[in-house]
Formats: C-alpha cells, structure tokens, sequence
C-alpha cells in the first residue's frame, strides 16, 4: 500500500504543475492607460481585485467632501470599464 503511494503523489504533482502557466505581465502605468480615471472621483485610497473578474481591480477612491467611490479597472485593456460602481456618500 506505501509503496502506491509515492508514484500517485509523484503523478498528481505532475499533472497539477502542467496545468499551471503564467499570467502576463500586468503592470499598469499612467502612460498605458487608454482611458484615464477622472480626476472629480478623489484620490485613490486602496485597490481590490474584483472576485467575479480575474482581469479586473477595483480601484477606491475618496472625494474631498469625503464621499467614497469605486470603480472598476480591466488590467488586461488597460482601461476603465464603466462609471463608478458604487458611490458611498458620508456625511
């Protein structure tokens, strides 16, 4: 029984590190970005991958009155996808 275990461990590994590659480089710059984000979103307090999007980040950010936005950005088109996400107003 001991002696099976060592050969089907040594083949599980194997057929686990053939499925595996590697991701492309993902380094964003301001040069790279085709679509800015807009300065009236605040100053960028954090980012989050977004779970549903491996190629995306949630980028959050905070406006002077203090309000909290979050936007969606797509690594893989270097671009914002869409308006805010979610607005979060303080008072």
């Amino acid at each position: 029984m001991t002696k099976l275990i060592v050969p089907f461990s040594v083949v599980a590994l194997l057929l686990a590190q053939s499925g595996c590659q590697k991701l492309p480089d993902q380094t964003l710059s301001s040069d790279s970005l085709t679509e800015a984000i807009p300065i009236e979103y605040g100053e960028v307090v954090g980012v989050t991958p977004h779970g549903a999007h491996p190629y995306q980040a949630v980028v959050w950010l905070e406006k002077a009155d203090k309000t909290i936005v979050a936007i969606r950005v797509d690594l893989a088109r270097n671009a914002v996808v869409a308006d805010p996400l979610l607005t979060i107003p303080r008072r």
